[in-house]
């Protein structure tokens, strides 16, 4: 999909120009004229199917006391981050790696009544094998804390590939339609900036408590892969 706009910051050069003509019939003193510079924007566009999941998971250990049931907090924590890694590496294309582990004093009324300890992994992997993966995941205490989508890496880079050649061939005959529309002599660019303007929807479900331990409804959805082209052109009267 390609969209385009454009506006003319001009000099009036192509009207001094016919003016000139018309008056003194000087095509050398229409040639002194100066080019008109003309601005315009094109945006090539493709949804890429999201086929990889990223997800953020947390495993929560928490009792009343003093320092002293930190030992006892960490032991039942680890069995669960471990418990995890046993079922996210057991699970073909997926891969997990843990973001960290940190502890917070406990409040209530202004008081502090015990420790809380939070442990994170992200698995990341093939989207059909979370369904069934995050329900075991439940199962055995962790949450899911958030879902981002993804193209394969190998799709995502083709497709900026494919818009980025489409952007340009739309810039050149927007060009060419512009200087038609004006007259121009000749034609040139005098500059020409490129970017990416991708967006990735949020999945469907975005937390899951370790309440229940169904296969979770994910909905990957796809990705715009976009490239915007701007364009200086001159425009020769």
């Amino acid at each position: 999909m390609s969209m385009f706009q454009y506006g003319i910051k001009r000099s009036t050069a192509l009207a001094l120009c016919a003016a000139v003509l018309a008056t003194t019939g000087s095509v050398a003193a229409c040639a002194a004229q100066k080019a008109a510079e003309v601005s315009f924007t094109v945006t090539a566009s493709v949804e890429v199917p999201n086929t990889r999941l990223r997800l953020l998971l947390q495993a929560v250990a928490q009792a009343n006391g003093d320092e002293h049931v930190l030992p006892v907090l960490a032991t039942r924590l680890n069995q669960r981050m471990n418990s995890a890694l046993r079922l996210i590496e057991g699970t073909a294309g997926v891969k997990a790696q843990t973001r960290g582990l940190h502890s917070s004093p406990v409040y209530d009324n202004g008081k502090q009544v015990g420790w809380r300890l939070v442990g994170q992994i992200e698995a990341v992997g093939e989207a059909k094998t979370f369904p069934d993966l995050t329900g075991k995941l439940q199962a055995a205490g962790l949450s899911v804390e958030s879902v981002q989508a993804e193209p394969a890496e190998g799709a995502l880079s083709t497709a900026r590939e494919q818009q980025t050649e489409a952007a340009i061939r739309d810039l050149k005959k927007r060009a060419q339609l512009v200087s038609r529309a004006l007259g121009c002599s000749a034609w040139s660019f005098a500059e020409v900036n490129l970017s990416d303007q991708d967006s990735r929807p949020p999945v469907g479900v975005m937390r899951m408590t370790a309440a229940k331990a169904e296969p979770a409804a994910l909905a990957p959805g796809a990705s715009r892969v976009a490239v915007r082209a701007t364009a200086k052109m001159l425009c020769e009267p």
